[in-house]
């Protein structure tokens, strides 16, 4: 249960709606305390206090983690004004301003097993604007021949024969966004032979089904054991895009590898599903439809 609803608190932090860029981002999904403490097991986590929120997740390159900001700090005040609840935390986090700096007061579990103690730290945190946070979570690769620049998010395989994985990008030619792309790489020992993909999310699933020899193949040798790959590259339908953006608020994405004989599926985690939301806020901020 608390799992659950940790989850269900990540995806509160930014509206679906078009973001146009200026408003300003901390990058950090919290919990009541009180609410944890209720749906935690007493044995393995003692919470130290009723007051302030449960950081539940810290998005990657965002101010949140560049202050420090770790996940289960409890969060207790931003810029001496005192939080309670999750409410509380969202009307201060409103209210920030891009640039400025804000004492924030946490009480962190520090070392493990009969040795943890919770220790009350303070951290400095410096709100950007949502435009800045996403151009700092997503590289730019450049194809000067081609005068075009392909916009990733940071965590994204650097190559096809990285690890299994789920990803978007997007093209700017002349600054403006080109269209959105899906990559769709399997990396492991046996071949697949990947037919199809689905991607489930809540209660739904996207089928996606690559023409005939568009999923590319290859193997070779990688830290001394025989791999294969295989991958998938093409644009997104633009009317596919609102699909894309409820997968990237969905608390739960699987994938699935549909083979000439087996599937294989692989449970998105939280920063994966995340990745895929900051390209879509970075698409639109640049001026994607």
């Amino acid at each position: 249960m608390i799992l659950l609803l940790c989850l269900l608190a990540v995806f509160q932090v930014t509206p679906l709606a078009k973001v146009d860029g200026k408003e300003p981002v901390v990058g950090a999904a919290v919990w009541n305390v009180g609410d944890v403490a209720k749906t935690a097991d007493k044995k393995t986590l003692k919470l130290p206090t009723k007051e302030g929120v449960v950081v539940v997740f810290v998005r990657s390159y965002y101010p949140a983690q560049v202050a420090g900001l770790r996940e289960m700090d409890i969060v207790t005040s931003i810029g001496g004004k005192r939080i309670n609840t999750i409410d509380d935390f969202s009307k201060l986090v409103s209210e920030v301003k891009v640039s400025q700096k804000y004492k924030v007061n946490i009480r962190r579990l520090i070392g493990t097993g009969n040795q943890a103690k919770w220790r009350v730290l303070t951290l400095t945190l410096k709100p950007v604007s949502r435009k800045d946070a996403c151009l700092e979570a997503t590289s730019r690769e450049k194809d000067e021949v081609r005068g075009l620049e392909f916009v990733r998010h940071r965590d994204s395989p650097q190559s096809v024969n990285e690890r299994s994985d789920l990803s978007l990008y997007f093209v700017l030619k002349s600054g403006k966004p080109q269209g959105l792309r899906l990559k769709i790489q399997y990396v492991s020992d046996d071949w697949l032979f990947v037919q199809k993909f689905s991607v489930h999310h809540g209660e739904k699933t996207l089928e996606i089904n690559p023409r005939p020899n568009q999923v590319e193949r290859d193997n070779g040798i990688i830290g001394g054991s025989n791999r294969i790959w295989e991958w998938f590259d093409s644009p997104i339908p633009s009317d596919q895009t609102p699909v894309w953006r409820a997968i990237s608020t969905s608390t739960e994405v699987i994938l699935r590898y549909d083979g000439r004989q087996y599937f294989k599926d692989q449970r998105l985690d939280l920063n994966e599903i995340d990745r895929i939301r900051v390209v879509l806020d970075a698409y639109s901020i640049l001026g994607g439809d």
